[in-house]
């Protein structure tokens, strides 16, 4: 899972810095989006969210990028009627809890998962 946003307040001059473009920083220094998964089988938030080792990403312009850790469960309808050719598809749920559609927009893309039991 990958997580994007602009914060306006991150912006820098790169000229000012060296022509410094990109810093990364510990997950702790920053305001993150209150991810959960809506229908997980197990915790709805998840701990490793904010692992110090799961690093951020600033560019001088504003776009910070997160890419949280760990591992998700969720519960999914098995269709094995072409079994072992099968392919299943689980759907991820992933919801912001606190705050509105008009404060933080969500849009998920997922390009390509590998499910393994």
């Amino acid at each position: 899972m990958e997580v994007q946003w602009v914060d306006e307040r991150l912006k820098w001059d790169k000229n000012d810095y060296g022509g410094l473009t990109v810093i990364i920083v510990p997950s702790q220094l920053l305001w993150l989006p209150d991810i959960a998964l809506q229908n997980s089988a197990d915790t709805i938030y998840h701990s490793s969210f904010m692992d110090p080792k799961f690093r951020i990403s600033i560019d001088n312009n504003g776009n910070v990028f997160w890419i949280p850790g760990g591992k998700f469960f969720t519960n999914c309808e098995l269709d094995i009627t072409y079994f072992p050719f099968d392919d299943q598809k689980c759907m991820l749920h992933f919801t912001n809890w606190a705050y509105t559609g008009v404060q933080v927009s969500s849009f998920y893309t997922f390009t390509h998962s590998v499910v393994k039991s």
